[in-house]
């Protein structure tokens, strides 16, 4: 860390000792050609080409041409730098720590031995005024710039990359999740049926998640709005049927935004008759295994829109009768389609 308080009192006496260092700059020069446009209060090119000049050990064949341009926007300042081997982009905190930045990278750039005395600092925490983070080991020798368009290494703090990861994370995919700590959910579906009850039918479904990771386990209940069947024999006489059931599943995000899960459902299928003389309720229990994939789109940090296909597999079907005539049984699959928002 004390080298990199040293490189930045170099920046400040060189800014101070500029005018009087004329004809060294016209040396510093012969090495390096800096076009600079920077902010009021940012460090001078002088300061900068001084600074750059007193990290080299060596002077490469031709001499370097950069272009660079600082700006400020939302309290940050930000540098484009215009080499031979590419365009290259930087932050910071302050103009200073971007400037120091610059003048590590073209040091390296001119003398790849420059790294063996300067130590790569965070440009966030880096800056003059502030208590600076511990240096990490020194760079090791980085190979001069391969003209016709290969690029030299970047120097990139370990918090400049973890900000570039999330600014490249895709959109419409749910965050992952890093952590150790249970994270507590549910969701809203609208649920469309085919398969239990006499005809298509629409409900809802409401479930309660927890998650750790990749893993989460699910508990809700379903419903379904009550559908009707007639007998082939009288069509005045029938039978409203329903269906309610609750259900645990068991799902892993191997990829996101998509789920797999697996469940198992306990519930009733149950009815009025109509038409007949004796218009009494009859119920029956519902069980199921149910398997199902899952697709969460992220709409902000909470919420995301889901959307899930089912299958549900009884290993037994209920028989429902109107006058000793057979009125509805459900189907040997029942295939479900869900959409929906989870509150994450």
């Amino acid at each position: 860390m004390t080298r990199l308080v040293t490189l930045g009192c170099f920046l400040a006496c060189a800014e101070l000792l500029a005018p009087a260092a004329a004809a060294e700059t016209t040396a510093a020069e012969e090495v390096l050609r800096l076009e600079l446009q920077a902010p009021a209060g940012c460090p001078r090119r002088e300061a900068m080409l001084d600074a750059v000049t007193g990290l080299i050990r060596a002077r490469g064949p031709t001499t370097l041409e950069v272009r660079a341009v600082i700006v400020e926007h939302d309290g940050r300042f930000h540098a484009d730098l215009a080499m031979p081997g590419g365009q290259r982009r930087l932050d910071g905190a302050t103009c200073r720590a971007v400037s120091a930045a610059i003048v590590v990278i073209l040091a390296l750039t001119i003398d790849p031995s420059a790294a063996t005395n300067v130590a790569v600092f965070d440009l966030d925490e880096g800056a003059v005024g502030r208590d600076p983070p511990p240096a990490p080991a020194p760079l090791p020798p980085q190979p001069a710039p391969v003209q016709g368009g290969a690029r030299t290494p970047r120097v990139v703090s370990p918090a400049s990359r973890a900000r570039r990861e999330r600014r490249d994370e895709p959109r419409g995919r749910e965050p992952p999740d890093s952590g150790e700590t249970l994270r507590v959910g549910a969701s809203a579906l609208l649920l469309g049926e085919l398969g239990i009850l006499p005809a298509p039918a629409l409900g809802g479904v409401a479930l309660a998640h927890v998650r750790q990771r990749a893993w989460r386990v699910e508990l809700g209940v379903g419903l379904l709005m009550p559908r009707s069947e007639h007998l082939a024999s009288d069509t005045r006489a029938g039978g409203e049927l329903r269906w309610a059931s609750g259900q645990l599943n068991g799902c892993l995000t191997a990829s996101e935004p998509f789920s797999a899960c697996l469940g198992f459902e306990v519930g009733s299928v149950f009815g009025t008759g109509f038409g007949v003389d004796n218009e009494r309720p009859a119920s029956a229990t519902w069980t199921a295994t149910v398997a199902s994939g899952s697709a969460r789109f992220a709409l902000d940090a909470d919420l995301a829109f889901e959307t899930r296909l089912a299958l549900a597999l009884p290993p037994s079907r209920p028989t429902f009768g109107v006058d000793r005539q057979v009125l509805h049984r459900p189907d040997a699959v029942s295939s479900r389609v869900l959409i929906g928002i989870t509150f994450r």
